[in-house]
């Protein structure tokens, strides 16, 4: 959630009143007391960081071609409310290693002034850098790098702070001092916008062209066979009784043992051992008891 930057009286006079009553009832069991408040805004405040394409094509392009920490400042302005603009990037004087990022200043100095015609750097928003391969939380010198530059901001100012990687993870900070509002992570949302290039857009119409193959589960599947659904009966059954066989008879029929009462009309469950149907598992069956009885 989007948190305040200042203590303003009215956040004062709230804290000072949930410390008085926390007092009320708090036990020393060591003559100590420690109290910790952290500052929220109840409304979901967002902000969105827009990129023109050309900006965002350089930042990946620094991003992918470097191999060691690489920053640079973002050139831009706010379009209205906490929405951004970054229109251009451009690479500051720098000593660099593989995990460290540091700025020249004597370089920076005289880098500034050779540039003073230059009307974009009367529009610098943004400070950001790689963190090539690892992940993008800030370090302690990001830290104190961010802190420093924070000081320097009026009350009317604004400031961007971003960390990237190669797998385009970021973490993200706008300090909106004018609105007295912090904005981390998930209260900054991204898009691409620039003259007749609106890649939001092109991918809200690209959704409506690619659908999502829905998959419907109609049975299992078990040893290459399928087993339906039950609907009155198993892998075929449909609750009907054996139907009588077409098949001529081989006078096997009388030498059969009789079928018990309670077996006659059995149902025919699925088609048998191999696709075959009962009747003609117990042919096989008769024909192998005969075929290997032993007289006695």
């Amino acid at each position: 959630m989007a948190k305040p930057i200042k203590l303003t009286e009215e956040l004062k006079k709230q804290a000072l009143e949930e410390f008085a009553k926390t007092l009320a009832g708090t036990k020393m069991a060591d003559g100590k007391i420690s109290y910790n408040k952290n500052f929220t805004y109840k409304e979901d405040e967002k902000a969105t960081i827009f990129f023109t394409p050309e900006a965002y094509s350089k930042m990946i392009a620094l991003l992918m071609s470097f191999d060691s920490e690489v920053a640079w400042h973002g050139v831009g302005e706010r379009i209205e409310g906490a929405n951004f603009l970054i229109s251009d990037l451009v690479v500051y004087p720098q000593t660099v290693t593989g995990s460290t990022v540091e700025m020249d200043t004597e370089a920076y100095a005289k880098w500034i002034m050779d540039n003073i015609e230059d009307e974009r750097f009367n529009h610098i928003i943004m400070q950001g850098h790689s963190h090539v391969n690892f992940g993008t939380t800030p370090s302690a010198v990001d830290t104190n790098h961010q802190e420093s530059i924070l000081a320097q901001l009026t009350d009317d100012m604004y400031y961007i702070f971003m960390i990237w990687n190669k797998k385009l993870e970021n973490n993200t900070k706008i300090y909106d001092l004018q609105n007295n509002t912090l904005y981390e992570n998930k209260d900054i949302s991204y898009g691409i916008l620039g003259d007749g290039y609106d890649l939001d857009a092109f991918v809200e119409e690209a959704k409506e062209q690619v659908k999502k193959k829905t998959t419907v589960v109609t049975g299992y599947s078990y040893g290459g066979k399928s087993y339906g659904g039950y609907n009155g009966g198993y892998g075929g059954y449909n609750g009907s009784t054996k139907p009588a066989s077409n098949t001529p008879s081989t006078g096997k029929d009388k030498e059969k043992p009789k079928v018990n009462q309670h077996q006659q009309g059995k149902s025919n469950v699925g088609s048998g051992w191999k696709n075959r149907g009962s009747e003609d598992m117990e042919d096989e069956a008769y024909d192998f008891y005969h075929q290997n009885r032993f007289d006695t």
